[in-house]
């Protein structure tokens, strides 16, 4: 990898061009899709989505259904693009999105795919045209198909901290070819043609590019590995008398555990007393922030904890883990 940066960084060219058109045929080979078009960051990818969707319609009164269980940039895309969020409740025991969250009114949804598991509604009937966001479990598969090949359009984020993660960056994933071509106007204003209504300034660099495909290379390996590790954690845990998270697994990305009469507030900080990077999976569910009533989300935020899953784990620091487990748990 230190080669590869190198020498584009010694070319002079570190822009959007070769290193973006094979990342965006890589994401294309990756999840079966006919286009993919790369930008700079998740969060991006959402809101343009958004936006391309709702090219023909007033913004404003676009309903957008996102999970109330899920990171603040579902909102700040959902807001950016000038439209109204619908936090959906999900099943506090599988984090999965509850059956009645397809019953609402909307014009468009965001189904995630939550901490590495399967959101299964991907494949439910909506109603609305669906965008499925792949960010936390990219390189995963559902019923014998690449998750990223179910929605409409859908995104997938380079964050470092996400399973394709190589630096920043993102990307669009679709079949439309002249939705393609509309997104590329839309996210170059220097173009020959300007965009009708949003455009702005969210190509990726060649750099950014370089490093997302290139982790993307190796995914399948660190996808293997981190299974393994989440194997051997669940056990230690359950061995312990914690709970793990039963969703569907589509790419073992975090676990997530709990423990009977403890909140996730203490056992974040029991776990972090003994050396263990725990953290609640999200920093509050968004249902408090559009002021909607989602009582599985609260249920599942007083309860769950996210555990690291490390691809590179030495028996030393393994074995701290196990034991640290059983003091946590012990109390």
């Amino acid at each position: 990898m230190q080669a590869a940066v190198t020498a584009l960084l010694q070319s002079g060219r570190v822009v959007a061009g070769r290193e973006v058109a094979l990342l965006e045929r890589t994401l294309c080979a990756q999840v079966g899709r006919g286009s993919a078009v790369a930008v700079d960051s998740g969060t991006s990818a959402l809101m343009l989505a958004l936006r391309l969707l709702g090219r023909d319609r007033d913004a404003a009164t676009m309903r957008v259904g996102i999970p109330a269980f899920a990171c603040a940039s579902l909102l700040v895309a959902v807001r950016s693009a000038g439209m109204v969020p619908c936090t959906l409740d999900c099943d506090p025991e599988t984090l999965g999105l509850t059956a009645e969250a397809t019953e609402q009114p909307l014009d468009a949804v965001v189904v995630v795919h939550p901490f590495g598991m399967v959101e299964p509604l991907v494949a439910a009937d909506w109603h609305c045209p669906i965008i499925e966001d792949i960010a936390q479990s990219a390189g995963g598969a559902w019923r014998d198909r690449p998750l990223g090949s179910w929605g409409e359009i859908a995104i997938a984020s380079f964050h470092a901290t996400k399973p394709w993660g190589g630096a920043y960056g993102g990307a669009l994933l679709l079949d439309d070819d002249a939705h393609a071509v509309a997104l590329r106007r839309m996210i170059d204003p220097d173009g020959e043609i300007v965009a009708d209504g949003y455009v702005g300034h969210h190509q990726l660099s060649d750099l950014h590019a370089l490093l997302a495909r290139m982790r993307i290379a190796q995914s399948n390996d660190l996808m293997a590995r981190r299974a393994e590790r989440q194997a051997e954690l669940a056990g230690w845990l359950r061995q312990a008398g914690a709970a793990v998270c039963a969703g569907v697994a589509g790419n073992h990305f975090r676990l997530l555990a709990r423990v009977e009469g403890l909140s996730s507030q203490t056992l974040v900080q029991r776990f972090r007393d003994y050396g263990v990077a725990a953290a609640r999976p999200i920093k509050q569910p968004l249902s408090r922030l559009t002021g909607a009533h989602c009582p599985g989300a609260e249920s599942a935020f007083a309860q769950w904890v996210s555990l690291p899953l490390l691809a590179d784990c030495g028996e030393g620091e393994r074995e701290r883990l196990r034991a640290a487990i059983a003091r946590v748990v012990a109390g």
